[in-house]
């Protein structure tokens, strides 16, 4: 089984990344990855990424 971004916004408040509220965790949250990978890149010197799937693009925050 796997959990994806709108599965985790269901748990987490309830509501998926269609509403408003659910928009803002999930571009919070994806940001928190792009943000880590980053530092993760600096810190241990490794090429770490984030990717998105074609149904995450539409958010706005890939």
């Amino acid at each position: 089984m796997q959990l994806g971004l709108a599965e985790t916004l269901e748990i987490l408040i309830g509501e998926n990344q269609t509403t408003e509220k659910g928009m803002e965790l999930a571009k919070q949250i994806e940001q928190m990855f792009k943000d880590r990978c980053r530092l993760f890149k600096e810190t241990y010197k490794l090429n770490f990424g984030v990717y998105y799937t074609p149904k995450l693009l539409g958010l706005g925050v890939a």
